[in-house]
């Protein structure tokens, strides 16, 4: 687990002993709603966009450090696979990774 990532779940851990699973999702919903309002601004105050950028990552440290895994190596390993997908963007607007057909 990366020196950071321990380091961020373990001050979880000791400030928020009590803390639940239900807790911890409605709380990293809050957080990941708060970035997406800033995103949604015609100009974001870049500061708080940091910010709350790094509010979400210290959730996704601490659910990182809950399930036992480095979420950097895992990240890592996410983005290898990534760079041998094909991408396109669907009507939405959305890019996605392109499905491969299943064989009949």
């Amino acid at each position: 687990m990366g020196e950071l990532q321990a380091e961020i779940a373990a001050w979880i851990s000791a400030t928020f002993p009590h803390s639940t699973t239900s807790g911890l999702i409605q709380h990293f919903r809050e957080e990941v709603a708060e970035l997406i309002e800033e995103l949604e601004v015609q100009e974001p105050d870049e500061q708080n966009l940091r910010e709350e950028c790094a509010d979400v990552m210290h959730f996704l440290f601490q659910i990182a450090g809950r399930h036992g895994f480095d979420l950097m190596e895992e990240t890592r390993r996410k983005f290898e696979i990534n760079k041998t997908r094909t991408w396109a963007a669907s009507d939405d607007g959305i890019v996605r990774h392109v499905k491969p057909e299943a064989s009949v």
